[in-house]
């Protein structure tokens, strides 16, 4: 159980994960959870058997994962003790289609390293809010991130270690997600 005393400006109706096996995706799961948000949308790499049971959870409107094969287990994983099967993308072109359309209040991006730079650009891109938990996209995406016109938020100290001067300088508010953050 996650015990939290969340911030009282914070709203958000339904969110939307990237990476959501992951370490990081799974803790935002567990925060998500504890504040009973829903999630509209998540992404997993190939990890279809946690996938599956994050998405018999959460119910997501739409799930992707990074090959078709990845889609097929997914798919065949839901049906087989009868879980709704939400819409299953695998094709990069219409994942980051339906991250930039995604109806969700906020977007946790936890997709590690270079690998997460082009959904970072299509979260900045939504017109969403933005958490993210990722230093090498946000340094890569440099201005492209910062001059979205969007709030982003480092998810994690290094992030806010990384990217000091372009948020600094961006004129945007930018958000830590942890004590740690605010403290480095």
């Amino acid at each position: 159980m996650v015990n939290l005393n969340p911030n009282p400006r914070f709203r958000a109706d339904s969110a939307c994960v990237l990476g959501s096996t992951g370490s990081v995706g799974t803790q935002t799961l567990d925060v998500l959870r504890e504040l009973q948000i829903p999630v509209s949308m998540m992404t997993a790499g190939e990890n279809a058997e946690l996938f599956a049971a994050q998405i018999r959870e959460f119910a997501p409107r739409t799930a992707a994962v990074l090959t078709e094969e990845a889609a097929r287990e997914l798919e065949r994983l839901l049906k087989a003790d009868g879980t709704p099967v939400p819409e299953i993308l695998w094709r990069s072109g219409e994942i980051l289609d339906a991250v930039r359309q995604v109806d969700a209040d906020i977007i946790f991006h936890s997709i590690s390293g270079l690998a997460g730079l082009p959904s970072a650009l299509a979260a900045a891109n939504s017109g969403k809010r933005v958490a993210m938990a990722n230093k090498e996209a946000v340094i890569a995406c440099g201005d492209l991130t910062a001059n979205s016109g969007k709030r982003v938020a480092m998810a994690n100290k290094e992030a806010v270690i990384a990217c000091g001067d372009l948020t600094a300088n961006s004129g945007k508010r930018v958000a830590m997600a942890n004590k740690e953050a605010v403290i480095a």
